[in-house]
């Protein structure tokens, strides 16, 4: 990553922005607050993969008030987990990754979900991006776990130019110190939520814009005449 100096300095300055407009998300308060352990924060993740945050909100409450350890949802079965979260997208393939993890973290682990990334991501359903958020929400982890908003918002910023999730993760490390990974997530995903939409980012209500290198910037909607 070239220029990596003021690039930072740039990339920092987006945060303590970020910061200001969403206080809580600024605080960290996901990193290491959340009171869902390991394995219940691995299960809402799988859930969430391709969810709206409602949905998955939802769907893994109803899942966790019945199961919340790999035990229970061992005997909750494949069945009574799909039928549990069957409104959730692709909850079939959901439902075996979470029995399958379940099975693998009581039979492999000792009943005890793993504490480091390479372990988290030999369970089924967990990626880098599901075992970052386990790690980051129950253990304040420093990383950037690297979702959908993350990589568009990075990449619209300027921060990064790779695809892969993998390489981003690895250059946003790169930009911000161990102390600020915690909330970098957070704070682009809710930018990314409000502001920086995926399909149609609003360029002309953005905070950062000045701070932006996105060539493609949007101009406000045209108002309609008065009849």
């Amino acid at each position: 990553m070239a220029g990596i100096a003021p690039l930072r300095a740039r990339a920092v300055r987006v945060i303590n922005i970020l910061r200001a407009l969403y206080p809580s998300a600024g605080r960290g308060e996901t990193a290491g607050s959340d009171t869902r352990r390991p394995f219940q924060v691995m299960v809402a993740t799988i859930i969430s993969q391709r969810n709206r945050d409602e949905v998955t909100e939802k769907v893994s409450d109803a899942l966790l008030r019945k199961a919340d350890t790999p035990d229970k949802i061992l005997k909750l079965g494949r069945a009574g987990i799909a039928k549990t979260i069957r409104s959730a997208n692709f909850y079939k393939t959901k439902a075996r990754h979470i029995l399958e993890a379940a099975r693998m973290v009581r039979d492999e682990f000792g009943g005890r979900m793993p504490r480091t990334r390479e372990e988290l991501m030999e369970l089924p359903g967990v990626g880098g991006k599901t075992a970052d958020i386990i790690m980051l929400v129950s253990h304040g982890a420093a990383v950037v776990p690297v979702d959908t908003h993350v990589q568009v918002v990075s990449q619209r910023l300027g921060w990064t130019t790779e695809r892969d999730p993998e390489k981003i993760r690895a250059d946003l490390h790169r930009l911000f110190e161990p102390k600020v990974r915690g909330y970098v997530n957070i704070l682009l995903v809710e930018f990314g939520k409000e502001i920086c939409r995926m399909h149609l980012p609003r360029c002309y209500a953005c905070p950062v814009e000045k701070l932006c290198q996105y060539p493609n910037k949007t101009k406000p909607p045209a108002r309609k005449a008065p009849r």
